[in-house]
């Protein structure tokens, strides 16, 4: 992989890098935290969260430091319980209405309307408040983060951009997380250091258009499949065969898969030149992460996982289904029950199993990845940097938890 020092013009040559010291209690930490929140029945997953936030904050060392995260698992849990109070009443009058109104037509743009709601209205605020949360909670030799903006000018350019990004069939989404990405972060600082964002959405849509080129091709190929089938039986009146369908779903099913491998590829160029252009103060973020570097490292744990997970469970179940006919003596009933509980049981395990893996192995690989490649050049210094006066927000990211937004 290319040194940083490469990449860096002469003029910042003053250069921090970041590193990922990869210290040990992750698994612990893992079984701890998913114990727990199965043992309180989920609460304990804002502690949980922290906890983990923690591991992966105090693992990034900037020029001997590491980052410290402070905030609290109780904060997080106040932060959804005001979730629940603003949003409960506008699910109740979505109830109601859906209740009185008997018309299916009416019942489904209620449903529809409810769901863009939370699409067009609840995220967006949800991604501006965890934001504005996680920066504050973020310190380095003391000195925190800080972000002020206003929800509602977010509120304002994400509808804007899905809108756009609608009229233009997903054409423009890039230029609507570049309009998001850039109001967040020229609102965001670090100390008394305010950050900006300098970059543009070109390069981004023409990456974004060869990424959707080949699988719009493919469900084009399906849709021409259906359409010759249905017109070669349309003179004999019968529907179109079986054969036919099942040859369509191929194209879409690769269509699928080469959407989902670019776009863990887009997302992590796009986390680089996000990145490569964002400066606080006068220290420019550098990052030579390989985004086809991460795909193989995604594609082959669940690859593997998977492979590794499928021949346990048939294994297991092997077993279970010989032990249930000993102990059932025959009774297909008892041993129907004995089979259905046992698969159960063992899908849970492998779904916690995979869950801890994936965190231990393939979120640790990346994390360590997208640190290590990273780095701070500038004619500045880090001591320049004094303390923020940016006003803390008092409670946790109550909607980016509901929503599942991630530890980061």
């Amino acid at each position: 992989m290319t040194s940083v020092d490469a990449v860096v013009p002469s003029e910042e040559k003053t250069l921090f890098r970041l590193v990922f010291t990869d210290r040990p209690g992750l698994f612990t930490l893992l079984l701890k935290n998913m114990g727990l929140t199965i043992i309180t029945l989920g609460i304990y997953r804002f502690w949980a969260r922290t906890a983990l936030r923690r591991y992966w904050w105090s693992n990034v060392v900037i020029d001997g430091d590491s980052l410290e995260y402070t905030g609290t698992g109780a904060e997080l849990f106040l932060g959804f319980l005001f979730f629940l109070l603003v949003v409960s009443p506008f699910g109740l009058v979505w109830g109601l209405l859906k209740a009185f109104a008997a018309d299916p037509k009416w019942q489904a743009v209620l449903t529809l309307g409810f769901y863009v709601f939370l699409l067009f209205i609840l995220l967006p605020v949800a991604m501006f408040r965890a934001r504005r949360y996680r920066m504050s909670r973020t310190r380095w030799r003391g000195i925190r983060g800080g972000m002020t903006g206003s929800t509602l000018r977010f509120l304002a350019i994400t509808i804007g951009g899905f809108v756009a990004t609608i009229l233009s069939c997903g054409i423009l989404a890039p230029w609507m997380r570049i309009m998001q990405t850039r109001y967040i972060t020229n609102c965001s600082s670090f100390g008394d250091q305010d950050l900006n964002f300098d970059g543009k959405s070109g390069g981004l849509i023409l990456r974004w258009l060869a990424i959707l080129a080949l699988p719009a091709l493919l469900v084009v190929v399906a849709g021409l499949m259906l359409a010759a089938a249905a017109a070669k039986h349309q003179a004999s009146g019968e529907p179109v065969v079986p054969e036919a369908s099942i040859l369509a779903i191929i194209p879409i099913g690769l269509a699928v898969a080469i959407f989902a491998i670019g776009l863990i590829w887009y997302n992590v160029y796009e986390f680089r030149y996000t990145l490569n252009h964002t400066l606080i103060g006068t220290l420019r973020l550098r990052s030579l992460i390989e985004p086809f570097v991460v795909v193989g490292y995604v594609l082959g744990f669940f690859i593997v996982g998977g492979f590794a997970i499928t021949l346990f469970l048939g294994t297991v179940i092997a077993f279970v289904v010989g032990i249930a006919a000993v102990f059932a003596q025959g009774q297909k009933e008892a041993m129907g029950a004995i089979i259905v509980v046992a698969v159960l049981v063992l899908y849970l395990v492998a779904f916690i199993a995979m869950s801890i893996l994936r965190v231990l192995i393939l979120d640790k690989a990346i994390v360590k990845m997208l640190v290590d490649t990273a780095a701070l050049a500038g004619p500045g210094g880090l001591g320049e940097i004094r303390q923020s006066t940016v006003p803390m927000p008092g409670s946790g990211e109550g909607m980016a938890d509901a929503f599942d937004l991630g530890a980061f």
